[in-house]
């Protein structure tokens, strides 16, 4: 369980972080959480679902990295085996928080209006005070990398709000439907993985009009068919997963 404080000179002033994502990312998976407007970037290399928020039931977009459990396909030898890594990943182990009577509350209970805070992991394996990047300056003022983390997070939050917007409106047309996932090992029993979501095609083919011309205003068909063709990934995580195994 992440223990999450508010990021401070005055308190991490010693932090630093050994930022080589490849190195400690190869157990995170099997998703990460990725907004509308990766979804060009992110079909090129990964397979990407629609999937329901843990807690609050939303649906949400995410990039499949694994087949299992804390399983990561992409890291391979120490190297990241895409060129795009999705913000999701980039920008831990910190995270954006308000301050609240209660302490630090992340994201999810983040709300129009609320100053925002950096928040870190503090228990995170890639924190020490002798290996990465230095958190702080010695005036105390932000490093570049923690400034580059603030670019980050903004670029996510402003993300989740017109993803939210685009899932909730494929909702309400009935576009969004169980996906199928059934993946075989060689000498190993069939895997069925359930939770992931996709597009009905048929159901697209059927918009009127009016929604046709609203969808391509909005951008909503190229995120639609980049993620569709991004399913086209699969075989290829289930080649790696032989691979490893």
């Amino acid at each position: 369980m992440p223990k999450i404080e508010i990021l401070s000179a005055s308190k991490h002033a010693d932090l630093k972080l050994d930022n080589r994502l490849a190195n400690y990312f190869d157990e995170i998976g099997p998703v990460a959480i990725a907004t509308a407007q990766e979804l060009p970037q992110l079909a090129l290399d990964y397979p990407i679902f629609i999937t329901k928020h843990p807690h609050t039931g939303q649906f949400e977009l995410s990039a499949l990295l694994g087949l299992n459990a804390k399983e990561n396909l992409f890291v391979q030898d120490g190297a990241w085996r895409a060129a795009y890594i999705p913000l999701d990943l980039q920008r831990q182990p910190f995270q954006a928080c308000v301050v609240s009577d209660s302490g630090a509350s992340t994201i999810d209970d983040i709300k129009p209006g609320d100053e925002l805070k950096l928040g870190v992991d503090i228990e995170n394996s890639r924190l020490s005070t002798n290996v990465g990047e230095a958190l702080f300056q010695p005036d105390g003022k932000p490093s570049a990398y923690v400034e580059s983390v603030f670019g980050i997070l903004n670029t996510l939050l402003q993300g989740f709000k017109t993803t939210k917007a685009f899932l909730e409106r494929l909702s309400a047309l009935e576009l969004i439907v169980p996906a199928t996932l059934d993946v075989q090992l060689k000498g190993q029993e069939k895997t069925s993985f359930d939770g992931l979501y996709s597009i009905d095609p048929d159901q697209l083919s059927k918009l009127a009009q009016a929604q046709v011309l609203d969808f391509h205003r909005k951008g909503y068909f190229q995120a639609i068919y980049a993620l569709i063709h991004s399913q086209g990934h699969l075989p290829k995580l289930i080649e790696w997963k032989a691979a490893r195994n």
